[in-house]
């Protein structure tokens, strides 16, 4: 078919002749409607199968078909394969689409995208200077992409779909997003394709040989777009459960969170879950079911002299041994079992350490067993004389006592402990105990 372009078919793709260039499309012509009774069916190509409804949605002004090598495809779910005879549940992936500069206000809002864009290209020139005519029209032509975009996810969200871009930043770039297949000026007078103007392959085209200003709509033809299904809104979800709003009313009158509040939609949900159980604590282990290991990565115990500096090579370098048992310890337990009496030839220390957890014991027993006790000892506050205002001396209680926390400091030159209420309740015994 060889004709002037002066309206807006998208659709209708053949060899065409216009007043510069001769464009040859790879997309055979769909007009998308029945042929009359007087026209027959020789010089129409509509299908039912490929046409309505599986195939291509919409009108001569815009429209949206699933891409293929042959311009073909189905859009809704559940719908026949032409090429299988199956059913198949199919709506991820490319799309091609006509849209009416008109019905997306591609003037309007190109104009303000433009305007945006070179308030901010004016502040990298010196004051006063102007800007270079061809990096205006690099301006130009990326506010008609990024209005196009826009337009291109305002039509998919009317068909229950959403662009595939998972980045933002990687779509951001011209064509990222899809193909542009061709692109026709509006003359803003008539509504119109302007009289005397071809179909442009590009906005680049369309820019610089149809001198197109920021403003002027335009209509154009976008190929392989990546959408998905649109994902469920929570405040859709919840719409659904409530219709008439009576349920969320009254959660505001008690003060309670709603839903879709705090998650936007059903991935974010589900994102909360899994953060949720990762976080949950784990099952702790006794010593009937923990793992011991297989004969040197479980908790096999160290003597503590094989830590001392002395217990290494002669020439100060550390022992392979002792250096292995270390790591092996802590990849595969995060902890290290030492043994302070040597094997049973020192006791001293351990001693020590046993008093200590004894009288810490005898501490937590007598606090939680009176409450005047409990009353009598200092909040947490910031140590005298430290250096830093994380270091705290005191008791603290929470959870009805469920968790408590002591924080203690002994001062050198005394050996007294602080807070020093706490020797009330230890004995001075027990407090020589936990300073040694």
């Amino acid at each position: 078919a060889i004709k002037g372009t002066e309206s807006f078919t998208p659709q209708s793709r053949s060899v065409r002749v216009t007043q510069r260039t001769t464009h040859l499309t790879a997309y055979p012509p769909r007009k998308n409607k029945r042929a009359s009774p007087d026209e027959g069916t020789g010089g129409d190509d509509y299908d039912p199968v490929l046409d309505e409804p599986q195939g291509r949605r919409g009108d001569a002004r815009n429209w949206i078909e699933k891409s293929s090598p042959m311009g073909i495809g189905k859009l809704v779910e559940g719908v026949l394969d032409v090429t299988t005879g199956e059913k198949e549940r199919s709506t991820d992936g490319n799309y091609d689409m006509g849209v009416n500069g008109e019905s997306f206000q591609t003037g309007i809002l190109s104009e303000r995208m433009y305007d945006a864009l070179m308030s901010v290209a004016s502040k990298r020139f010196p004051a006063g200077a102007e800007i270079p005519s061809e990096m205006e029209d690099v301006y130009k032509i990326y506010a008609m992409d990024i209005t196009a975009k826009e337009a291109v996810k305002a039509a998919l969200d009317q068909n229950g779909l959403a662009l595939a871009i998972d980045d933002p930043e990687a779509g951001q770039d011209e064509g990222l997003w899809g193909d542009i297949d061709a692109v026709y000026l509006i003359d803003p007078k008539t509504g119109k394709i302007e009289v005397g103007t071809e179909e442009y392959d590009s906005f680049d085209t369309a820019v610089q040989e149809g001198d197109w200003e920021p403003g002027q709509p335009y209509n154009f033809v976008v190929r392989n777009v990546p959408a998905r299904l649109k994902e469920m809104d929570v405040s859709d979800l919840l719409s659904k459960l409530d219709p008439d709003g009576q349920l969320r009313n009254e959660a505001k009158e008690k003060g309670m969170t709603l839903p879709d509040e705090d998650v936007a939609c059903l991935r974010d949900l589900e994102k909360d879950c899994v953060r949720r159980t990762k976080i949950a604590p784990y099952e702790t282990q006794d010593a009937d079911t923990v793992y011991k290991g297989n004969g040197k990565k479980g908790y096999d115990i160290i003597n503590r002299s094989d830590l001392y500096v002395e217990s290494g090579n002669a020439d100060g370098t550390e022992s392979d041994p002792m250096l292995m048992h270390v790591m092996d310890a802590l990849v595969s337990h995060t902890c290290l079992v030492v043994d302070l009496t040597d094997g049973g030839t020192r006791f001293g220390d351990a001693l020590k350490l046993s008093k200590m957890w004894d009288n810490a014991s005898n501490f937590f027993e007598t606090v939680s067993s009176n409450d005047d006790v409990l009353k009598s000892l200092p909040g947490m506050k910031t140590a005298e004389g430290a250096g830093s205002p994380h270091a705290m001396t005191g008791f603290a209680s929470y959870g009805d006592g469920s968790m408590q926390f002591l924080e203690t400091r002994v001062e050198r030159d005394s050996r007294n402990i602080v807070p020093k209420e706490i020797t009330e309740i230890m004995s001075q015994e027990g407090v020589e105990n936990m300073v040694d």
